[in-house]
C-alpha cells in the first residue's frame, strides 16, 4: 500500500453497515446483500477484527449518479 493510499484511506468517513443502513432506509442485511452482489463492494473495506467499513461519501455519489442516469433515461412512453 502506497503513503498515498493510505492517505486516501485515513480521510475517507468510514462507517459500519448499521451506520449506512440507518442512512438509506434499509437493513444491514441489505447492505451486505448489496456488498455480495458487488453493487457497492468496492466502496467497501474489511478491517481485520472490525468487520467490514463502507466509504459513505463514495457510496452517495454511487447512488446520486445512478438515480441521475434514471431520470435522464427515455422512457417507453417517450419513445413511443
Amino acid at each position: 500500500m502506497t503513503n498515498n493510499d493510505k492517505k486516501i484511506i485515513e480521510s475517507t468517513e468510514w462507517i459500519t453497515a448499521d451506520e449506512l443502513a440507518q442512512r438509506w432506509s434499509v437493513t444491514a442485511r441489505t447492505v451486505h446483500n448489496w456488498r455480495k452482489r458487488g453493487i457497492i463492494s468496492k466502496f467497501a473495506l474489511s478491517l481485520p477484527g472490525q468487520g467490514w467499513r463502507f466509504d459513505a461519501q463514495a457510496i452517495e455519489n454511487f447512488f446520486r449518479s445512478r438515480h441521475e442516469a434514471d431520470l435522464n433515461k427515455p422512457s417507453e412512453k417517450d419513445e413511443n
